[in-house]
């Protein structure tokens, strides 16, 4: 996950969902292990876990420094459980508030 631009935003309830609606990331889509040092990666290094949710009793406070990419500037996941089958179709969801996104001019 990562922004686009600088800025900030809660995100809360994650789901990656298959075609028979089993959430991959587990039934919570808790943010309690995407915190840990090895899954903020580059801009995205001072996201923090905030201890409130919207549905849970935690969100992710999202922090870029800069745009984030998919490989080096982003915040991983923890592994999805069960794992995913290659070539399977899902849908991600998740609950996001208070973004702000500041442009460079």
């Amino acid at each position: 996950m990562f922004l686009l631009g600088i800025g900030e935003a809660l995100v809360d309830d994650i789901e990656v969902l298959t075609t028979n609606g089993v959430n991959l990331l587990g039934a919570s889509g808790a943010f309690e292990s995407v915190c840990r040092a090895g899954h903020r990666k580059v801009s995205h290094d001072q996201s923090t876990l905030e201890s409130a949710g919207y549905l849970s009793g935690y969100s992710l406070h999202l922090r870029a420094a800069s745009a984030g990419d998919p490989e080096a500037n982003r915040v991983r996941s923890p592994p999805l459980s069960p794992p995913a089958e290659t070539n399977l179709t899902v849908t991600l969801r998740a609950t996001a508030a208070g973004c702000a996104v500041f442009r460079k001019s």
